[in-house]
């Protein structure tokens, strides 16, 4: 019970900050946090799955789309770097 709402509250911080991001005029600090609290869920999800809580089906799946919002998010800071 405690690892899933770890992982729930995870990403509704995650959500609030990719929110707050959107909505602020200096972004940076923002997005790396973002960023630091997508690694957590990656890092959750490997725990997951090592602690067998979650199957590989569901594993892989997870992955692949941390991975894809990973990208999009690591599109979204280098486009602020700039």
């Amino acid at each position: 019970y405690a690892m899933a709402a770890e992982i729930k509250q995870s990403m509704y911080t995650f959500y609030r900050l990719i929110i707050t991001a959107n909505l602020k005029y200096y972004k940076k600090t923002t997005l790396q946090d973002a960023d630091v609290r997508l690694e957590m869920l990656r890092m959750l999800n490997d725990l997951s799955y090592d602690l067998h809580y979650i199957d590989i089906k569901r594993y892989e799946l997870i992955a692949r789309q941390l991975n894809e919002i990973g990208r999009l998010l690591g599109g979204w800071i280098k486009n602020v770097n700039k």
